[in-house]
C-alpha cells in the first residue's frame, strides 16, 4: 500500500501567490476595466496560449463551457441545427450545443481510444448538421485525420474540445489547432488551471473577431492605446455578445501555470509510457491503445481497461475502488455515456421544450462501445503521474495486487 502521498494539485508556490497579488495590486481586475498603461494579464495569457497551440489567435473565457458555446456561435450554429457529439464525454460538451438552441446528436466511440468513431460520425451527418465537436478524452486524441476528412466531405466545420488535451500533439500539430476552432477548459482539475477559466483558439481572422465580440458584450480590443482610465475595449456591435471574460487574477494564475506546463507534460508522458509498458504485463488490466499519430499525449486521467473475465467478473467501479484504496487516491470509472447520464436532462428545462422530441431521438442509441467502455474503464488522476519513478512502481504493484485478488473483492 502506498503511504507517501502524491504531488498536490493544483501546483503552486510563492511565485504563484506573487503573480496573483500583482494582478490584485494593479487595480484592474478585468479586461473590461480601464487602461493602466500596462498590457492586461488576459491579453498576455492569450498570446502565450496561442503560441503554445500554434495558432494566430486565442480568446480567454470564464469557463470551458463558455468556450464551447462561443466556438459554436462563432461558426454560426443556431436554432434547430444539429451538432454531432461523442456520447462518451463530460456533459458540458452537449449542453453547449443546447445553449445555442441546437440539437446534440450523439454518436458512438472508437473502442481503442474512447474518442469519437469516424464511421459513426459519417453515419450521423444530415442536411441539418452544421458542426462536429471532436473530444480528446482522458489521455488520447480523437482520430483527427479521419474526422476532418469526413467533415470536409460534408462541408461541416470541426470544433476540437481540448478540455483534457492541453499540449497534446497529433502528427506535428497541437490539439486545438487542427479544427476550425479549439475550445479549452482551465477548471481546477485540468492540467492547465486557474480554478475556473477557459480559452478558444483559431487561425481564422474572421472567427477571431467574432469570438472577441461574443466574449465581451459585442466589444473588441482597441486598435489604439487608450488614455489612462479609459476603457481597454471598444464598442463593435457586429455580433451580439455576452460577458464571458476571464478576470485578471485568473489570467495571472494561468501565466504562472504556463511556466510549469511543459515540464509537467513531459513528466506525465514519461510516466504514462512506463505504466503502459509495465501494466501491459498485468493480467486483466490493459492500457488504452495509442495511435502512432499521437506524438504526445496530454494525460488528464490515465485510463485502464478492465477485462471482466480475467477479474472474476468484478465491475470496473469495484476494481477502481480497490486500486484507489491501495494508492490513497480516487480511482473511478469514466463518465457515464450521455444518453443515460443523469446530468444530461434537457427535459427539465422549459427553454428546450420545442426540441424535446428531436433531443430524445438524437439520444436514443444504442451506443454499445461507449456502454462497454463505461463498464470497463478506470481512471487514475494525473497528479499521480507527476510522482517519482519509485512511486510509479507502487501504481504497478497496486494494480497487480488487485488483479490477482479480484475474486475476493
Amino acid at each position: 500500500m502506498h503511504r507517501g502521498g502524491w504531488p498536490a494539485w493544483p501546483s503552486f508556490d510563492e511565485r504563484t501567490v506573487d503573480a496573483v497579488a500583482g494582478a490584485v495590486r494593479s487595480g484592474r481586475w478585468t479586461v473590461t476595466g480601464g487602461w493602466t498603461g500596462v498590457d492586461t494579464y488576459e491579453r498576455r495569457f492569450a498570446d502565450r496560449f496561442a503560441e503554445l497551440v500554434g495558432v494566430r489567435h486565442c480568446v480567454s473565457t470564464d469557463h470551458g463551457s463558455s468556450s464551447l458555446v462561443l466556438a459554436l456561435e462563432a461558426l454560426g450554429v443556431g436554432a434547430g441545427d444539429e451538432v454531432v457529439v461523442p456520447v462518451l464525454t463530460w456533459v458540458a460538451t452537449a449542453t453547449a450545443v443546447l445553449n445555442v438552441n441546437a440539437v446534440p446528436v450523439f454518436v458512438d466511440v472508437d473502442p481503442a481510444t474512447g474518442c469519437m468513431a469516424p464511421e459513426a460520425l459519417a453515419a450521423a451527418l444530415t442536411e441539418r448538421t452544421t458542426a462536429v465537436i471532436a473530444v480528446h478524452l482522458n489521455c488520447r486524441m480523437a482520430d483527427m485525420d479521419a474526422i476532418l476528412a469526413v467533415a470536409a466531405a460534408a462541408g461541416v466545420p470541426v470544433v476540437e474540445d481540448g478540455a483534457q488535451a492541453h499540449g497534446a500533439r497529433w502528427r506535428g500539430r497541437v490539439a486545438g489547432s487542427l479544427g476550425a476552432v479549439g475550445a479549452f477548459s482551465m477548471q481546477q482539475g485540468k492540467v492547465l488551471t486557474c480554478g475556473e477559466g477557459g480559452a478558444v483558439v483559431t487561425g481564422d481572422d474572421r472567427l477571431y473577431d467574432r469570438l472577441v465580440q461574443l466574449r465581451a458584450d459585442s466589444r473588441r480590443y482597441r486598435d489604439d492605446e487608450p488614455r489612462l482610465g479609459d476603457p481597454y475595449l471598444t464598442d463593435a456591435g457586429d455580433v451580439m455578445g455576452t460577458n464571458c471574460c476571464l478576470s485578471e487574477p485568473q489570467a495571472a494564475l494561468l501565466l504562472d501555470q504556463l511556466d510549469r506546463l511543459e515540464a509537467q507534460l513531459e513528466r506525465r508522458e514519461k510516466a504514462a509510457a512506463f505504466l503502459d509498458r509495465e501494466l501491459g504485463h498485468v493480467d486483466g488490466l490493459h492500457p488504452l491503445e495509442r495511435s502512432a499519430h499521437l506524438e504526445r499525449a496530454s494525460v488528464f486521467r490515465y485510463a485502464l481497461r478492465c477485462d471482466p473475465e480475467a477479474l472474476a467478473g468484478r465491475p470496473a467501479a469495484v476494481v477502481g475502488q480497490a486500486i484507489g484504496a491501495e494508492l490513497g487516491v480516487r480511482v473511478h470509472p469514466t463518465d457515464e455515456p450521455l444518453h443515460r447520464n443523469a446530468l444530461y436532462c434537457p427535459q427539465t428545462k422549459e427553454r428546450y421544450r420545442g426540441l424535446h422530441d428531436r433531443l430524445a431521438a438524437a439520444a436514443r442509441g444504442p451506443f454499445p462501445v461507449a456502454e462497454r467502455l463505461y463498464d470497463e474503464l478506470v481512471l487514475i488522476p494525473h497528479n499521480v503521474l507527476l510522482a517519482g519513478d519509485g512511486d510509479l512502481d507502487h501504481v504497478v504493484e497496486a494494480c497487480a495486487k488487485v488483479a490477482a485478488l479480484a475474486g475476493s473483492l
